[in-house]
C-alpha cells in the first residue's frame, strides 16, 4: 500500500485511511478464498479455473505486505499503532492531538503486525525522534526525511572526474539517501 494521508489536524482520518487500505488487501485474500471454494464446490469443476483459484490463494497467503508513503505525521501515531501494534483502543490518544476521539469502535486485530523499518535500521525507537548512533553516520535524519535537505544536496557538486554529479545522487549511489 503506497499511501499518501491527509496532513494536518486529522488523525482520525489518517487512521481510517490506512486502515480502509488494509481492510482492501484483506478483502482481495477473502475474495481469492471464495473463489477456490466455489470452484471446488462446483457440480462439474473446470480443473482450469480450478487451477487459477488455488494458485491465486497460494499467492495471496504467502504475499507479504507493505505499507510505505507520506503519513504527513510523526512520532507515536494511530497510524503507526495501528501498523506495529496491530489495533488502537478507543481510548487511546495521539500526544499531538488528545482531544481528537480516533476510533469509537472496539479494536479489531490485524491479521499481522507489521515491522518499522527505521526501526530495525537504526536499531533503536525511532518514534521519539532518537534515531541512535547509526543515523549520526549520515550526519541527521534518515532518507525517509529527505525533502528539508534535498535542494542543497542538489546544488552541492561533487568534484572529481567524469559526468557533474550531485552530493545527493553520490549518497544514493553509497546506499545511504
Amino acid at each position: 500500500v503506497n499511501c499518501h494521508l491527509s496532513g494536518g489536524a486529522a488523525p482520525d482520518r489518517r487512521l481510517r485511511q490506512v486502515h480502509e487500505g488494509l481492510d482492501q488487501i484483506r478483502k482481495w485474500k477473502n475474495k481469492a478464498q471464495q473463489m477456490l471454494q466455489k470452484q471446488r464446490k462446483a457440480n462439474r469443476p473446470n480443473p482450469k479455473n480450478l487451477e487459477k483459484a488455488e494458485a491465486l490463494c497460494k499467492l495471496f497467503g504467502s504475499a507479504g505486505s507493505i505499507v510505505c508513503g507520506d503519513f504527513n505525521s510523526d512520532g507515536n501515531t494511530a497510524v503507526r499503532r495501528l501498523l506495529i501494534h496491530g489495533s488502537v483502543n478507543s481510548t487511546w490518544r495521539e500526544p499531538q492531538y488528545p482531544n481528537i476521539q480516533l476510533t469509537s469502535c472496539k479494536p479489531r486485530e490485524q491479521d499481522c503486525p507489521f515491522l518499522d523499518a527505521a526501526e530495525l535500521a537504526y536499531e533503536s525507537n525511532v518514534c521519539d525522534g532518537d534515531y541512535g548512533d547509526k543515523c549520526q553516520n549520515i550526519g541527521g535524519r534518515p532518507a525517509t526525511y529527505v525533502v528539508p535537505n534535498l535542494a542543497s544536496l542538489l546544488l552541492m557538486p561533487v568534484s572529481g572526474e567524469g559526468a557533474p554529479r550531485t552530493e545527493f545522487g553520490y549518497q544514493m549511489a553509497r546506499g545511504i539517501a
